[in-house]
């Protein structure tokens, strides 16, 4: 199997994984999670188009503006946000953009986890202000009203980053308090290389998804424990509380992805 079609299929496995207390699961309320599956599959075909981008710049076909991370990014948030009629998942698309990307420019495998920074630190802060323009459009465009005002609180628009060439990784830093999607920077990506190796020995991407996930709300100062009912009833309590799971997705998804690559996960299913 290709790595672009494994970290596809692995993140497809990733969503659908019960039970994430608070956040999309397959045991969720059922429309809302078929619109969720329609977003996945839209993010597939980006994670894919990343891979490429990112192995055509280790090959030296593009430079690093040349892969347009922004694009692809405001480009997936766009489309699922029309395919689904739901506000995306947008640490969700950034990590499995960026993790993509990163396994095509280091060949995947180990290399995922112990090159990962050198990897950002071409693909995020190389990119040019345009790649940030493009992902603040995309915020725009789905209505994303509080990343956007986290970053307008930071006086970060579309406008400003030009005028500071300001690249995604300087973007994402700032997106970081919001969202864990974005901890993909040369500030905080050690968080998510910490919350990969917490998965050794996990059977499946399924597992891993939910030992993840469980770790990382942990940290958020929700500790869930038990079987399937405790994890379910928490999820309601969760859910009527208005707990932010999703926004612990993107560094879940990224720890599962990098834990596949590096062999702590044995299989996707």
């Amino acid at each position: 199997m290709r790595a672009a079609e494994r970290l596809s299929r692995a993140m497809l496995v990733f969503l659908s994984s019960p039970v994430k207390p608070g956040a999309t699961h397959r045991l969720m309320p059922s429309r809302e999670f078929e619109a969720r599956l329609v977003e996945a599959q839209v993010l597939a075909l980006y994670m894919a188009e990343a891979y490429e981008r990112g192995r055509r710049l280790a090959s030296g076909g593009l430079d690093a503006r040349g892969v347009e991370l922004g694009r692809l990014l405001k480009n997936s948030m766009v489309e699922a946000y029309e395919a689904s009629g739901l506000q995306p998942l947008e640490g969700l698309h950034a990590a499995a953009i960026v993790v993509s990307a990163a396994a095509g420019y280091l060949g995947g495998g180990e290399h995922l986890a112990s090159k990962l920074p050198s990897a950002l630190s071409v693909l995020l802060y190389r990119s040019g202000p345009e790649a940030s323009e493009d992902l603040l459009e995309g915020l725009e465009s789905v209505g994303s009203r509080e990343l956007v005002w986290r970053l307008s609180e930071e006086g970060i628009s579309r406008s400003s980053v030009r005028f500071h060439s300001l690249a995604l990784g300087d973007v994402f830093e700032k997106l970081s308090s919001v969202d864990s999607g974005f901890w993909l920077n040369m500030r905080q990506y050690h968080r998510v290389l910490k919350a990969a190796s917490g998965l050794q020995g996990s059977k499946t991407v399924a597992e891993a998804a939910v030992k993840a996930y469980l770790a990382l709300a942990s940290e958020a100062g929700v500790k869930v424990s038990g079987g399937i009912k405790e994890l379910i009833e928490a999820d309601r309590a969760l859910r009527r509380k208005g707990f932010p799971g999703d926004r612990l997705l993107g560094a879940a998804l990224a720890a599962s992805l990098i834990a596949l690559e590096r062999g702590y996960v044995e299989r996707i299913v």
